[in-house]
This record gives C-alpha cells, structure tokens and sequence, in this order.
C-alpha cells in the first residue's frame, strides 16, 4: 500500500513499516505490479480465448463429479443406517447385524426403542449415554401370563432364570396376562442381561425389525 502512496519508496523500505516484513514484501510486490499496470507501464494480461471454454469444462466436469461422488456416499450411507445396527452390548455377541425383515418368531433378534424410564434405568447401570434402542432375542410369544414371587419370575408357569436385578414391571405376589401384542425377551449369553425380565415385556409397537448377524467379533 506504501507504494501506491510512496512510489518512490523502495520495497525494502516499505517492508520496514510492517512487523511482518515477508508477508509485506509480498503485499508490496504485487501492489507495485498493480500500480504499475494502473499507470499504464505494464500491460494488463489478456484472457487466452483458446483456453477458456476448456477451463470452465474442467471446472464444470469437477463440480458435477463431486455431486454425484457425494450423491452416492449420501446413499450409502442412509442404507447403512437403515440396514445395520451396530451392538455394543452383552446379550447378544458385539458386532454389526443386518435388518433381514423376517416374520417375529422364538429365537429371533428384535431391535426395538424401550421407554423413557427403561433407558434411564439403563444410564444408571451402564454409564452409558446416547443408548436408544436395545437388540434382543426373543424367548416367548404372546399371549402369555407371568407370575413373580420374590425375585423369581415363572412365565407360563415356567421358571425363568434368576437376574441379581429386581423386576420393575410386576409386584411381588402378582400375575399380568400379556396379549399376542407383545414378545419376552431373554437372553441367557450373561447371567444379568439387562431384558424383559427386568422392564417386563416388549410391546411390538416398538419394534423396529428383525436383525441377523452379519459379523460379529466375539
């Protein structure tokens, strides 16, 4: 800038005004070309014609590589998200499973979304946070009735594995019947999965489908 107001400074000594001596050096160079082509004793450079149709295809062939790059990342990453589910947890092995879309039956795998106070109950066991869905086996269909004494579960009559967890859903003493709208599910992989034996059964309003393994670590 000095330049322009001093012309008949030199760029070292225009360098001397700025802390930053390189970076003024450089300002100062190309201010001094820009004046000098203001004052008519450099050309301004001309726009190679030839060229130009062939910049602006290059540019134009970048632009539209980069949408259609980005368009087919977006897309695979929304069927990702929509067709697997990463588990972190302990009922069923870690790893990553697949929606499969399969009819609800014993044994299957149901990713379902448990209710607000199941999900707080699980922050104050697990520590972990950002937890909204729970994958799961499915032990019974319903209809079915179960039955707590003490700590105990009996589903259908039949005894269900101890949890060192107290049951949530049912008081001591007391039977709910359960209709075909709901699932129990119980995985027996560890000895206190957190399941239907403590927040009672799933309703299948919940559920968001079915998962199969499709690699797992464990």
């Amino acid at each position: 800038m000095c330049l322009l107001l001093f012309p008949n400074r030199s760029q070292t000594q225009c360098g001397t005004f700025h802390l930053f001596k390189p970076w003024c050096w450089m300002s100062a160079n190309l201010m001094h070309r820009l004046a000098s082509r203001m004052r008519g004793q450099l050309p301004f450079p001309k726009p190679s014609i030839a060229s130009g149709p062939n910049v602006l295809a290059k540019q134009f062939a970048f632009v539209v590589g980069f949408i259609v790059i980005a368009a087919v990342l977006y897309d695979i990453f929304i069927n990702l998200r929509h067709n697997f589910v990463l588990n972190l947890s302990s009922s069923v092995a870690p790893g990553l499973y697949q929606r499969v879309g399969q009819p609800i039956e014993v044994g299957a795998l149901v990713l379902f979304a448990p209710d607000a106070a199941t999900l707080s109950w699980h922050r104050e066991l697990t520590g972990v946070e950002g937890v909204e869905t729970f994958l799961k086996p499915v032990h019974q269909l319903g209809p079915f009735t179960i039955c707590r004494e003490a700590t105990a579960l009996r589903l259908n009559d039949v005894a269900l594995p101890v949890s060192s967890l107290d049951p949530r859903f049912i008081e001591d003493g007391e039977c709910a019947d359960y209709d075909a709208q709901n699932v129990f599910a119980l995985s027996i992989r560890i000895p206190n999965s957190f399941d239907s034996r403590h927040y009672g059964p799933v309703s299948l309003d919940t559920v968001d489908d079915i998962y199969a393994p499709a690699f797992t670590w464990d």
